[in-house]
């Protein structure tokens, strides 16, 4: 298991967003913002779907209005 995260910052208010490995089997998404810090916990299979929404939403973000 590699020992790597991503870390996204917004560049309007400086959220950080991170997402990792924190366990085998296991992903964690970190959002810090200006409220504190908060986690989601996601097993493989609601990664898999978390992230094929993503990509339906980002297509559906990309067409114009």
């Amino acid at each position: 298991m590699s020992k790597i995260k991503k870390l996204f910052i917004d560049s309007e208010d400086g959220t950080h967003l991170e997402v990792y490995c924190y366990e085998e089997g296991k992903v964690r998404i970190l959002i810090d913002d200006f409220n504190g810090e908060h986690f989601i916990n996601l097993d493989i299979s609601t990664s898999i779907a978390f992230s094929k929404e993503l990509r339906r939403e980002i297509n559906v973000a990309k067409e114009p209005f």
